[in-house]
């Protein structure tokens, strides 16, 4: 199979991200609100502190009562949340003052007023430890509850998605199995959820239209076969005239000619006469009475040949066509042997002519047939495709060519199962 993106890995690590973004998000907004609460706090204790001061000294500082200030002062200072207090009288004189070492604080100046008249000030520094511990702890419980959160949401995805989206995922890929291994009919795709329902449907369309090109491809396939073996029963049917000429030409159904080409004396047999439908009287006996005999078509190429043979470039041996008297066209099979003289100069050259008129009628209605062949295929719009025993593509259609995007020349000799089965 394939390897590549999975889909219930992708869904399920976005509603991760979905959950972990939520979580953070929830812990935030909770952390910033107890922040808030806290420092709401820490001002309202501040405001009490301030007002106790106030009423506690107003009356001390007034009658410059320092020790009542210093007691105050003590009982003031020995609260854990009170880090440091300096005490002045009316003419900024300190009174009173004690600072507690190395404590974070926040400091607050205060005004002690007599009847409208001031008569001191006090500096007091509140603790931040308390508030801080708190913030901490305020963090802590947060990152706890977005754990405890995020694991609990993560866990129920998982099961609902194993539930809800790997059922019909898993009918899909049974499907498609059962597809690959063409057993259509059990193909089951059960509608579980209206979401998946098209996607079910749409596959249950394209396994049947599969079966139906299958079918249609075997079927085609089976006409070919059919073709291909009328197309054998023709060629047998060839090499039985081969062999029926062959006998005739041992009976002496074949024309035999002499040429003297020192005198232009050419001599036939009357099998020769009889090939040719030319009476012997009407035959002048000489090169050029041949010649003109030969089909416009071929004369240019076969007098080639005689020339090729008097040069001692091959033996003369070509096929031509030659026209009757009576305007009927035969086909003659030639075979000679050329004699030379002691300077290697031809002086004679003996032959055979073989009437092969059948053969080639023969060979033509093969051609056609083989081109209507070849028609009925090209005209299918479906692709088809034959192949050997043993899997290779031996000829296909241009449907096929189109199907698979490559030429008939780059498919003959692949494997079939390389563009026309499932992968595994």
């Amino acid at each position: 199979m394939n390897s590549g993106n999975s889909f219930y890995r992708e869904i399920t690590l976005a509603l991760i991200a979905l959950v972990c973004f939520v979580s953070v998000a929830e812990v935030a907004v909770n952390y910033l609100y107890q922040k808030r609460e806290v420092a709401t706090l820490y001002r309202q204790k501040t405001a009490e502190y301030s007002a106790y001061l106030s009423d506690a000294l107003e009356w001390p500082l007034w009658n410059v009562d320092e020790e009542l200030v210093a007691k105050i002062g003590s009982t003031f200072t020995s609260n854990e949340e009170i880090a440091s207090l300096v005490i002045r009288d009316d003419r900024g004189n300190i009174v009173y003052r004690r600072d507690k070492p190395a404590v974070r604080q926040a400091r607050k100046d205060l005004v002690i007023r007599h009847e409208g008249h001031e008569i001191g000030t006090v500096e007091f520094g509140v603790s931040l430890s308390s508030y801080e511990a708190k913030d901490r702890q305020l963090l802590l419980n947060g990152m706890i509850t977005m754990i405890l959160l995020v694991a609990v949401l993560l866990g129920a995805m998982r099961w609902i998605l194993s539930r809800l989206l790997r059922k019909p995922v898993d009918s899909l890929v049974a499907a498609t199995g059962a597809m690959v291994e063409g057993k259509y009919g059990e193909i089951a795709l059960p509608e579980i959820y209206l979401e998946f329902a098209p996607i079910l449907a749409g596959f249950k369309t394209m396994s049947d239209a599969v079966e139906s090109r299958e079918l249609s491809l075997k079927r085609s396939n089976e006409r070919l076969a059919s073709e291909i073996a009328e197309r054998r029963h023709a060629e047998e049917a060839l090499r039985r005239s081969e062999e029926r000429l062959h006998l005739a030409a041992a009976a002496g159904n074949i024309g035999v000619w002499d040429w003297d080409i020192v005198n232009n004396i050419l001599l036939w047999d009357d099998s020769m006469y009889s090939l040719y439908g030319i009476r012997r009287e009407d035959f002048a006996e000489v090169y050029d009475a041949w010649s003109r005999t030969l089909h416009p078509d071929d004369r240019e190429y076969t007098e080639g040949e005689i020339q090729a043979a008097l040069r001692g470039e091959r033996e003369y041996g070509p096929e031509f066509r030659i026209v009757r008297p009576d305007g009927g066209v035969r086909s003659i099979k030639a075979a000679s042997r050329t004699y030379r003289d002691e300077s290697g100069k031809p002086v004679r050259m003996v032959g055979t002519n073989i009437d092969i008129t059948a053969r080639k009628e023969t060979e033509e209605k093969l051609r056609s047939a083989s081109r209507y062949t070849r028609s009925l295929i090209e005209a299918s719009l479906d692709p088809l495709v034959t192949i050997s025993p043993e899997g290779k593509i031996t000829d296909v259609n241009r449907a096929t060519e189109s199907a698979t995007g490559r030429s008939r020349k780059d498919l003959v000799g692949t494997d079939f199962s390389d563009y026309f089965t499932e992968p595994e």
